[in-house]
């Protein structure tokens, strides 16, 4: 079972993505299999910028 430090970093990444519409779509985008931003862009409509600026908001906090 985890600890509650455990329990409040999942927590943490959870509202880090739902906090955000463009991490959740991003996300659910490469539920199914890898992809490149480019890849991302066209299956979601988000503009490349918000596509990277999210992949690294999760990369840093180590979610993608």
């Amino acid at each position: 079972m985890p600890n509650s430090a455990d329990s409040g970093g999942l927590w943490d990444a959870a509202s880090l993505v739902v906090g955000s519409k463009y991490r959740t779509s991003v996300l659910e985008t490469l539920t199914d299999r890898p992809a490149t931003p480019s890849t991302i862009e066209s299956r979601t409509d988000i503009d490349i910028a918000h596509v990277s600026r999210s992949l690294s908001t999760m990369r840093e906090e180590r979610l993608v």
